[in-house]
């Protein structure tokens, strides 16, 4: 191997351990993707793009959640569930509660998969992270909601009439029940949840949960538009280059046909 050969492949690994790695996450490893040293983005062009996405997705979930919150947060009064006088009403707020927590949790997967994925290597943002255990805990108050809802449509909901047995059926009833019985005392005790005193459901988004996504969009935009430019720029090398040997491609070919009518084929 020449001195020439060996240099190049040591500069290349150089190069290359210098070079920053892509810090997304990638099938249960670390992206192989080099990315710019010189200021550039922290993610390759494939996951600048994924991290737009990523963040589109859970972020139009969250303004649908945040749309039908206002709506689920009045029955966290239960004098109010218990106002409901019919089935159409209970039913109309189980749909609106159950629509909402569609989009809660569509919201908390976007943003935990959006952090598994691109903050493995490095601390979240605290903005985000609160968020994310807010949205975890208004689903789980408005999970209590729709219970009571629930509840309430049972209250409401006429009971089946009775189909009168035989007196044969009523006895083989009762010996079978008979038959059944054990005697045994069991103690449950489910234990006392003791519910907060304001619902994370009252509260929207506060001003450091909505700067973090704020911080997120922007970063997600200044990734795509540093790509963006510099695949400008290289286009613009390449078709400056191809120009070149484009302008040059006449004066070779006449070049070469005047050697050879020449005789001088030797000098081409």
């Amino acid at each position: 191997m020449s001195s020439r050969t060996t240099a190049s492949i040591q500069y290349r690994r150089a190069r290359t351990k210098s070079t920053p790695q892509c810090r997304a996450e990638k099938y249960g490893t670390r992206c192989s993707e080099l990315v710019h040293p010189d200021g550039g983005p922290q993610f390759c062009s494939d996951h600048a793009e994924q991290y737009r996405a990523s963040y589109k997705r859970y972020k139009v979930a969250s303004e649908f959640a945040e749309a039908f919150r206002e709506g689920v947060v009045i029955w966290e009064d239960k004098g109010k569930i218990t106002e409901l006088g019919n089935l159409a009403e209970v039913r109309d707020a189980i749909d609106l509660t159950e629509t909402y927590i569609e989009h809660a949790e569509e919201e908390l997967r976007g943003r935990e998969l959006h952090t598994m994925i691109f903050f493995a290597y490095d601390p979240p943002d605290a903005g985000h992270v609160k968020r994310t255990t807010h949205v975890e805990r208004q689903i789980s108050s408005a999970y209590r909601i729709l219970d009571r809802l629930r509840d309430r449509l049972l209250d409401l909901t006429p009971p089946e009439p009775r189909v009168r047995k035989s007196r044969k059926q009523r006895r083989r009833q009762k010996e079978k029940a008979l038959s059944g019985i054990s005697c045994c005392a069991v103690s449950f005790d489910f234990g006392y949840v003791e519910e907060d005193e304001e619902s994370p459901l009252e509260s929207g988004m506060d001003e450091e949960e909505l700067l973090a996504d704020l911080r997120t969009e922007r970063e997600a935009d200044e990734m795509l538009r540093w790509y963006a430019e510099r695949g400008y720029r290289e286009e613009d090398e390449r078709g400056d280059d191809e120009g070149e040997e484009d302008s040059m491609g006449p004066f070779v070919s006449f070049l070469v046909a005047s050697l050879l009518r020449l005789g001088l084929a030797d000098r081409i």
